[in-house]
């Protein structure tokens, strides 16, 4: 038996990294899945080769989580789709390497991370947790970053973006636990690919550097990868958790335990 089995899985922001991850391994435990991305070739992909306990073939979705209604429609087509959602995961963000330290940082580029890595998880709670309380349960599981939990140098932005995750998933947590809704988040270090906009800018040998150095700064001497945050995701969606909520779970390999000089 999956620890999923009979679960109804939205995930946001499917066409990252970390979304082909968790619906993969979601699959494996028995998730029934709703995948929902803003580019919905990306959504496609990912829900291609899903192999699980569960035979219905992934709902694919296509959805602005900045835009309040694509928001809306999603949750209404998840629901139609699956008949219910018991796991929101929201795995969607960006950090664009124009934003650094707070005056280098433009209003335009500011605008575009708070929307898209808060506004997107606010939104998509917002129309998923009246179908939670009808269901009287459900778990929100939120990607949030381990510069939420201490600074990253010149990621200014970013870093607000993600500590508001923290506690927009906290204020959850307090205010819907009589609901039976379970909320909390998880903070990775940097994946062994960088997002799509920094992606772009770095050239092999800078990817190279740039993997050796996160290595470095780690006590278990790797970088992470999407299969870990996915992995951690899993527990916190899972009735392994049941008694979690609110909870910000390092999956960094000890980075934010350490004081570098």
């Amino acid at each position: 038996m999956g620890l999923l089995d009979g679960k109804r899985v939205l995930v946001t922001g499917a066409g990252s990294n970390v979304g082909r991850a968790v619906r993969a391994l979601f699959a494996e435990h028995g998730a029934a899945l709703a995948l929902a991305d803003l580019d919905l070739q990306r959504a496609r992909e990912a829900a291609s080769g899903v192999a699980g306990h569960d035979a219905r073939e992934p709902l694919v979705l296509q959805a602005d989580l900045t835009n309040a209604a694509d928001c809306e429609r999603m949750t209404r087509e998840t629901v139609a789709g699956l008949g219910g959602i018991d796991v929101l995961c929201n795995t969607a963000g960006i950090d664009p390497p124009t934003a650094t330290r707070a005056h280098e940082t433009s209003e335009a580029d500011w605008d575009r991370i708070l929307a898209v890595n808060l506004k997107g998880v606010f939104l998509s709670c917002k129309y998923v947790l009246p179908v939670m309380q009808a269901q009287r349960g459900g778990a929100i599981v939120n990607v949030a970053s381990q510069g939420a939990l201490l600074t990253l140098p010149a990621m200014t932005a970013y870093g607000v973006s993600k500590a508001g995750v923290l506690q927009l998933t906290r204020q959850i947590a307090a205010d819907y636990a009589r609901d039976g809704i379970r909320a909390n988040c998880v903070c990775p270090s940097g994946l062994e690919l960088p997002s799509l906009d920094r992606l772009s800018t770095l050239a092999p040998g800078q990817l190279e550097r740039r993997a050796e150095v996160m290595k470095q700064a780690v006590p278990l001497g790797r970088v992470c990868t999407p299969a870990d945050v996915a992995g951690a995701m899993l527990f916190l969606a899972s009735t392994l958790s049941g008694f979690t909520t609110g909870a910000a779970l390092p999956v960094e390999g000890g980075a934010t335990t350490v004081l570098k000089f």
